[in-house]
Formats: C-alpha cells, structure tokens, sequence
C-alpha cells in the first residue's frame, strides 16, 4: 500500500461460482496459493455457508461435497481468509473495513520505520 507494491487484495465470488470451482479443486487450489503469497489475503464469497449445504442451492455437487471441499480449503490453506456474507452489500461493507484496517496498519508501520522484531515465538511490528 504504502510501499507502492500489491500488499492486499481480496477477490469477491457469487456463490453460484465457487460452487462451480469446487469441480475444478486444481486451479481453485493453485489461485488461492497464489493469494496467500500477499500478505493482507482474503476471499469474499456472497452467499451464506449454509447455502453450500442446501441440495437446492447446490445444484452440480451433493451439499456433503462441498461441506468437504470447503473444509479442506481451510484445511489446506490455514491462514486463508474465507468469508461468507449473505448479500453484495454485506460483503462490500467487509471489504471495505478490511482495507480500511490494512492500510491503517501498513500506514503506522511505514511511519514508525517497519522495523520487525521478534517478541518470544511470535514476530511483531515495533
């Protein structure tokens, strides 16, 4: 953000089209691997998680599949930001506060000189 390098980014899907990735778990497993190279990475998915589990709703694929499929994204990919948010508004509203919070950090870590110290097992921005 401040560093004028892509620090963030979080793509936004229909429910309807990640359900249709589910059958192609190769290339859905290959761009969040190239996600979670960023640092700030997070997935916004407009439909609920309970729509996945809905054999109305999930035309393509048993609800038990993609139950399992979805697991296995957070399974896979632990650090992954995977929301689900019922509606484009709701998830607009949380793109926003994510970028907002982001660029918040970004913004006092580049003030203060970005210096990264390790604190016990854990690494923190001074």
């Amino acid at each position: 953000m401040e560093c004028g390098r892509l620090c963030s980014i979080v793509p936004g899907f229909r429910g309807r089209v990640v359900v249709r990735d589910l059958g192609r778990m190769d290339l859905l497993r290959q761009r969040l691997l190239e996600l979670t190279a960023l640092e700030q990475h997070a997935i916004v998915v407009e439909a609920r998680y309970e729509d996945f589990l809905s054999p109305d709703k999930v035309h393509y694929w048993s609800a038990a599949f993609c139950a399992r499929a979805i697991a296995d994204l957070y399974a896979v990919f632990p650090s992954l930001r995977l929301v689900f948010c019922s509606n484009r508004k709701t998830a607009a509203e949380w793109t926003r506060s994510y970028f907002s919070a982001g660029l918040g950090r970004s913004r006092s870590r580049w003030r203060r000189g970005g210096r990264l110290q390790r604190r016990g097992h854990r690494a923190a921005w001074s």
